[in-house]
């Protein structure tokens, strides 16, 4: 499930009213006294923004949306499209690969071969949120990626 923002209600919905006399220390309400009318009024516009039908009075749906929009224990957070951004030794060696291209081609350091590589669709999913990695980031993955494979002790698939 998304995550879902929370709803931002206008006209009587968005207003704050002060909390009504008729309403403090009481256990029972009389739905015909004028102001709690007023906010009978308003419960249905909630159940109208959720759109759910006022007449039925769906309670425990009315409840779930409220959860989602306002509890965070209720909200999920929605994973980036594509595969997980997981660098495996595989995408490491390419990655040290790639750079030695680059700077035996052009003539280039590691943070300009990496600015390269930043801008390529193979290392597009690398980056947070759906965007491009940023280079320094390809640079320090190169830089770590270099010394394991150097000591000789890359970590299996």
């Amino acid at each position: 499930m998304p995550l879902r923002r929370r709803p931002q209600f206008t006209g009587d919905l968005g207003r704050r009213d002060p909390l009504p006399k008729v309403l403090r220390f009481q256990t029972s309400a009389n739905w015909g006294h004028p102001v709690l009318h007023e906010h009978r009024t308003k419960v249905d516009l909630v159940f109208a923004h959720y759109e759910l039908d006022p007449k039925k009075r769906e309670w425990e749906k009315l409840a779930w949306n409220l959860l989602y929009d306002f509890v965070p224990g209720f909200q999920h957070f929605k994973r980036s499209p594509g595969p997980p951004r997981k660098w495996t030794p595989s995408a490491e060696a390419k990655l040290i690969a790639d750079v030695e291209r680059i700077r035996d081609e052009r003539h280039v350091s590691v943070g300009q071969a990496c600015k390269v590589l930043a801008r390529q669709d193979d290392y597009a999913r690398f980056g947070v949120g759906g965007n491009r990695p940023n280079w320094r980031t390809l640079q320090q993955r190169y830089a770590k990626a270099k010394k394991l494979f150097v000591a000789g002790d890359p970590p299996a698939d």
